[in-house]
C-alpha cells in the first residue's frame, strides 16, 4: 500500500467519523459530488472552503472545520480536472499530522483553482501548498507550530 493510499485511508476513517450536522448546516454534502459537472460547479465553494482552513486557527469551530475539510478532501479525491499527490517528502515534513496535512490539502485545492488560467505543474502545485503550509503555521494565531523542518525551509525560502 502506497503512502497516498494510507493517507486516503486515514482521512477517509477521519472524515466519515465525525457528524454530519454541520455539513447540513453549511450546505458541504461531500456526497452531492458525483457527477463530472458537480465537480465543476464546486470549485467556487471549495476555493472558499481553503481559504476558511487556510485563515482561521486549527483548534476552534472543530465542527466546521471537519464539515470544510471534508469537503474539499472529497472534490480533491474526485475532480477529473486536476491530479494531486501526496509523496514521500510531504508525509516526513508534515510527520502524518492530520492537523498539517488539512492545510496542506487546502492549500492544494487554493492553488489549482486560484491559478485555472495558466496552470501549474504538479511539482509547482505542492511547492505552493507546502509554502501554505509554512506560512499557516508561523502565524502564532492559527495555533499549529511548524515543524523544526518547516522552520529550516521557511529561513531557506527567505535568504
Amino acid at each position: 500500500m502506497t503512502t497516498r493510499h494510507y493517507i486516503t485511508i486515514l482521512f477517509s476513517v477521519f472524515i466519515f467519523s465525525m457528524n454530519s450536522h454541520a455539513q447540513d448546516l453549511l450546505g458541504l454534502d461531500p456526497n452531492s459530488l458525483k457527477t463530472e459537472q458537480d465537480y465543476k460547479n464546486a470549485e467556487e465553494r471549495v476555493l472558499s472552503c481553503a481559504d476558511y482552513l487556510l485563515t482561521n486557527p486549527i483548534d476552534e469551530e472543530e465542527l466546521i472545520r471537519t464539515a470544510t475539510f471534508s469537503y474539499l478532501f472529497r472534490w480533491i479525491e474526485g475532480t477529473p480536472e486536476h491530479s494531486f499527490s501526496l509523496d514521500a517528502d510531504v508525509v516526513q515534513l508534515t510527520n502524518n499530522n492530520k492537523d498539517f496535512l488539512t492545510i496542506y490539502f487546502a492549500g492544494l485545492a487554493k492553488s489549482v483553482l486560484e491559478n485555472s488560467t495558466e496552470p501549474y505543474t504538479e511539482e509547482e502545485t505542492q511547492d505552493r501548498a507546502i509554502q501554505y503550509l509554512i506560512d499557516y503555521c508561523s502565524n502564532p494565531d492559527h495555533h499549529l507550530k511548524p515543524t523544526k523542518r518547516m522552520n529550516k525551509m521557511s529561513k531557506k525560502n527567505k535568504t
